[in-house]
């Protein structure tokens, strides 16, 4: 004989059974956040915003905040911020260190705004972002802050026209306050001001020590690709496409310095910079690589095992501030650089050179 239901435990195991199944059911969209980014071994997301949140939100997966600001300022050390999917219109500044902001896995989002890293924000870390400043006044992203992490990012300001020196899209430091050890990998920085003389530059690494760039593709800037002047130190740049920048009478990348008595009340120049598996190429004016230094001779700035090819002066100008070793001058094969892709096509002599295997950027959004 079967023992007799009892209805008053039937009716508490199914509200028990439905109080553990609800909250699972309501935090799905969290749990595969998580999922995805564990088996990516992705830091996890603290807080979140979205462009449909409210800032009186928690900041949840379910109650985002809206702003970017607002979650950068709520963010202690060690925590994540993500964003959702969307545009987020708005400059964001980082006045504390030892955080990270990110798109939520699986999306890039995009900030219409300049970024800056303050000079007491270390240890910040920005991936998976489009960052696009052509509404924006200043340089697009600054870096004041020391051991910065700028990684997987797609940086444009879409040639904004500027005449005061604010077209460049990544600034690494200036005089009163150098930027220690900043690493710039896996992005795209193009299209970057114009109209300004050639001033404004793809990576305007002004007072950096111990940059690292590596893994970047850099194309398509009026000025430099990257320019080193007048206090770049120590700088690693390795694994990059630097392609088709230069066209205001520039070229992709200059080793410089600078006198005393202009914009800088002592003599500086940039040294001990290591340029090396690269692919260089179709500098829009002048050379590929040059170098300008007007009074302090620089020491140690070395061009090794690098892919050049094509610039209306030649690969190599103005070469008394760095040595050269073991470039070759050829044809990259680019699959299809007009598109923008920089991938290599089968039999290429560069194979070796740019962006490492399972390194390189994400395709542009624009």
């Amino acid at each position: 004989m079967l023992p007799r239901r009892n209805p008053s435990l039937a009716a508490a195991l199914i509200v028990a059974a439905l109080s553990i199944a609800l909250p699972a059911s309501a935090a799905a969209g969290a749990a595969t956040e998580t999922d995805r980014a564990q088996a990516a071994g992705i830091s996890m997301c603290a807080k979140y915003a979205a462009p449909w949140g409210r800032n009186s939100n928690r900041g949840t997966v379910r109650r985002p905040y809206r702003s970017v600001q607002y979650l950068v300022n709520k963010l202690r050390r060690g925590q994540v911020g993500c964003l959702k999917r969307g545009t987020y219109v708005g400059d964001v500044s980082f006045y504390r260190g030892d955080v990270t902001l990110r798109s939520v896995f699986g999306v890039r989002a995009r900030i219409r705004g300049y970024l800056r890293i303050t000079d007491e924000a270390n240890h910040v870390t920005v991936s998976r972002i489009v960052i696009d400043g052509h509404d924006a006044g200043p340089i697009t992203l600054h870096v004041y802050g020391d051991d910065a992490v700028l990684t997987r990012l797609e940086v444009t300001n879409r040639h904004k026209l500027n005449e005061t020196n604010r077209g460049s899209c990544i600034l690494l430091g200036q005089v009163t306050m150098p930027t220690f050890r900043p690493v710039i990998s896996r992005s795209r920085i193009h299209a970057c001001g114009g109209g300004n003389g050639g001033h404004d530059h793809g990576i305007y690494a002004e007072f950096s020590r111990g940059a690292v760039i590596r893994n970047n593709y850099i194309y398509d800037n009026p000025g430099y690709g990257i320019s080193m002047y007048p206090s770049a130190q120590n700088s690693l740049i390795a694994h990059n496409v630097i392609d088709g920048n230069g066209r205001e009478n520039r070229g992709n990348l200059t080793f410089s310095g600078e006198e005393a008595g202009g914009e800088y009340a002592q003599s500086f120049a940039s040294s001990n910079n290591r340029v090396q598996w690269n692919i260089i190429t179709n500098a829009q004016a002048r050379y590929n690589i040059e170098s300008y230094f007007p009074e302090l001779q620089p020491e140690g700035n070395v061009v090794e095992h690098n892919c050049v090819w094509r610039a209306p002066w030649g690969n190599f100008g103005y070469t008394d501030g760095y040595a050269r070793r073991r470039n070759r001058s050829v044809n990259p094969l680019f699959a299809a650089r007009g598109a923008a892709d920089f991938t290599l096509r089968r039999g290429s002599p560069c194979a070796r050179m740019g962006p490492l295997k399972g390194l390189r950027p994400p395709p542009s959004l624009y």
